[in-house]
């Protein structure tokens, strides 16, 4: 191993089934995480070497961290910031995903989201092993973080079918007629800032925890109201309507921006680390460090063994 990794060469399909991984200390659950997800790709590897590549420390292992381990070791990962409503919308398009959720007592803490099963979601969660959790209750937890982001980067990326897919599937929920979603959704891209995206999907947000109230209907009223928040003001703005809670990206005063003249925006959501399979094999992969190639040779651990 000392030129290429064969982890990245191995075809493989994610079981069913998340592998139970149970971490061994409170601040093991970032190792215990990545290793759950490289073995539900057919990758093993030691647990007590992945911790130590992880370099875990009384603060845990941090998110960039566990991204970087997690490219070394062949998974095709990247760290993302998604509304926590798309999160695990678009089919299960963002899944698996290493996920960072919020303790009552603060705390964060991470947890592996491997499928959906209608309502249900299977979560691989170190601290107490695989379990299925509600759509909604997994959303109340999730840790909420928010960053700045230049406009022009979010608009960007909101254009993409990463963004409009699960906007349009949010959406659809409501039953409005097919037309008015299309033309929805048309002018909001006309639009050219971050402003006409960014306020439809906040608006189809509130729209829907009306219709879960049961305070509106579905379809033709559900299509008014939403209608009703869009409407621009005779200041041109409208954002007024749509309390701070719907939205996932906000505009960011200029004496706050990371750079001067630059137009920011404060991106509001869900923090993980998406997971798209094993990298395809590439022509030279970076000898791994050591820890890294010692977490892939050692024999993982059996206890019966022990035992018996």
């Amino acid at each position: 191993m000392s030129e290429a990794t064969p982890v990245a060469a191995q075809p493989a399909e994610r079981r069913w089934l998340a592998p139970e991984v149970v971490q061994t200390s409170a601040m093991d659950c970032g190792p215990a995480a990545l290793k759950c997800l490289l073995e539900g790709y057919g990758v093993p590897l030691s647990y007590g070497r992945l911790r130590e590549a992880c370099q875990t420390d009384v603060d845990g292992t941090s998110i960039d961290t566990l991204e970087d381990v997690a490219l070394q070791l062949g998974l095709d990962a990247q760290q993302v910031m998604l509304p926590p409503d798309h999160l695990l919308a678009d089919e299960g398009a963002n899944l698996p995903a290493l996920v960072v959720l919020q303790l009552p007592d603060g705390m964060t803490h991470f947890v592996v989201i491997w499928r959906l099963h209608g309502r249900w979601v299977q979560v691989m969660d170190p601290a107490k092993g695989r379990r299925w959790i509600k759509r909604q209750q997994l959303l109340r937890e999730l840790y909420i973080h928010r960053q700045p982001v230049a406009a022009a980067d979010w608009r960007e990326w909101a254009g993409s079918e990463e963004f409009l897919n699960p906007l349009l599937q949010n959406l659809a929920t409501l039953e409005i007629p097919f037309e008015l979603q299309q033309s929805l959704l048309r002018q909001a891209i006309a639009d050219p800032g971050w402003h006409g995206l960014a306020v439809l999907d906040a608006a189809v947000r509130m729209v829907s925890v009306l219709l879960q109230g049961k305070a509106i209907l579905p379809g033709d009223e559900a299509g008014r109201v939403l209608q009703q928040f869009l409407q621009k003001k005779p200041d041109g703005a409208n954002e007024v309507d749509i309390p701070a809670a719907y939205w996932s990206v906000r505009p960011l005063p200029a004496e706050q921006a990371p750079e001067p003249d630059v137009p920011y925006v404060l991106l509001i959501g869900a923090v993980l680390i998406q997971v798209r399979g094993l990298a395809h094999e590439q022509a030279e992969i970076p000898p791994l460090p050591a820890e890294l190639q010692a977490a892939l040779s050692e024999a993982p651990a059996r206890p019966e063994w022990e035992i018996w």
